[in-house]
């Protein structure tokens, strides 16, 4: 589960990738406003790369 939070906050904070409510809610220049399934497929990228050994 902490990996998956990881996964999220770096799709959002370095990669610049949110869904149209988080860009609402935040402060994030030259964010990219995707749709969930984009969103979703990102964090797994992550996600995929944190878990590898």
């Amino acid at each position: 589960a902490e990996k998956l939070e990881k996964a999220t906050i770096k799709t959002i904070e370095e990669d610049k990738i949110v869904t149209q409510d988080i860009a609402r809610i935040s402060d994030i220049p030259g964010s990219r406003v995707v749709y969930t399934e984009e969103f979703i497929d990102a964090i797994r990228k992550n996600l995929d790369i944190m878990l590898k050994p």
